[in-house]
């Protein structure tokens, strides 16, 4: 009866056990639960009141701003850097209205209308700039508009004015000159023109992403504000002329010029490539090279400065490119392979003015 009443009692023992144990477990069970359940974790403990520093942005690309008086001028009808010429129908229109208009302005000025005159012959300009006569006429607006002040309208009428064919070399002459000293102040000096923008330097600028948001080379804006170094500073001003820049080459005068939206900026004598090699046609700027290095047909890689091709390299078209020379005596002739060639000093300077990807070439016959 004893060892009954021990049985029992441990039976009981152990279920108490069990039921504790299980108990236990379910309480360990419930709490996990919870805690993975929860949707919102705690914030972790800091000791100071003022945020984690954020790493920094990276600065904007530089805004690109437009000279005010862009597109006011049209002169898209007579830019020789179009690479589609201008429809004989057009040309046609543009004849007759030119000679129409020129004779009303010589009637103004026969009769001392100096502003009479001017006006139509920028109307003129303005719908007939590829007629002969208009070109030859706005040479007599020319000294008005420099007695008055406005270098910007005189060196858009002589980019007309020195398209006309039949100028002999003595007049081309003349004409590229007065081109020339304008330009210098309108382009390449640090007055503000029409052509230009006054650019503040941002935080994070460089030179480089500068010069390219406006379609130009790094040279060019070194050139024009008189720059050292590519070393520049927050807040600074710069004068910038943006681009892109195009290039006409005419082969038969053995010349290439820099036009920008069809005014005349520059012109170099070039060389060519032997028994009218170089290529005809319109082209793009695809590639841009310092100090080339030149392969031989052979395969021979030759660095420069003992490469045929002189300072600078632009490609055109294919294995066509301009470039420079150590043959000067070469320009004026074909004597190349078919690339455009100019003088180190010259090519130096076109490399600043065209752009990859957005500067036309358009080679002549």
């Amino acid at each position: 009866m004893g060892q009954l009443v021990s049985f029992k009692g441990m039976r009981t023992t152990g279920i108490l056990v069990v039921v504790a144990v299980i108990f236990v477990v379910g309480i360990v069970v419930y709490k996990n639960a919870r805690q993975t359940a929860s949707p919102t974790p705690r914030p972790p403990v800091t000791t100071s009141a003022v945020p984690a520093a954020k790493p920094p942005s990276p600065p904007a690309p530089p805004v690109v701003e437009k000279p005010a008086e862009l597109g006011k001028t049209v002169f898209d009808a007579a830019n020789p850097a179009t690479p589609e010429p201008v429809p004989a129908e057009t040309l046609a229109q543009q004849l007759t209205r030119g000679k129409t208009l020129v004779e009303e302005a010589r009637r103004a000025k026969a009769a001392g209308d100096k502003a009479t005159m001017i006006a139509l012959l920028e109307q003129a300009m303005q719908e007939a700039p590829n007629s002969p006569d208009v070109q030859k006429e706005l040479l007599e607006i020319v000294p008005l508009y420099l007695a008055d002040n406005k270098e910007w309208e005189a060196r858009n009428a002589l980019s007309i004015a020195v398209q006309r064919d039949g100028l002999t070399p003595k007049e081309r002459k003349e004409l590229v000159g007065k081109l020339d000293k304008l330009n210098e102040e309108l382009i390449f000096s640090k007055k503000p023109s029409k052509d230009s923008i006054l650019y503040t330097v941002k935080p994070g600028d460089t030179l480089a992403r500068i010069a390219r948001a406006h379609k130009i080379g790094e040279g060019l804006i070194r050139r024009i504000n008189g720059l050292k170094s590519d070393l520049i500073h927050a807040g600074r001003k710069f004068k910038i002329v943006p681009g892109p820049y195009d290039a006409v080459v005419d082969k038969s005068e053995f010349r290439l010029t820099i036009y920008l939206n069809g005014r005349f900026i520059r012109e170099y004598p070039i060389g060519l490539g032997k028994d009218g090699g170089t290529p005809v046609g319109s082209f793009v700027v695809s590639n841009k090279l310092r100090e080339p290095t030149w392969i031989s047909p052979e395969g021979k890689a030759v660095p420069f400065p003992h490469n045929p091709l002189g300072t600078r390299w632009l490609t055109f078209s294919g294995e066509y490119g301009i470039h420079g020379t150590w043959e000067p005596e070469s320009i004026g002739k074909e004597m190349s392979e078919g690339c455009v060639r100019m003088l180190n000093a010259d090519v130096e300077e076109v490399f600043e003015f065209l752009v990859e990807r957005d500067s036309k070439i358009i080679v002549r016959p």
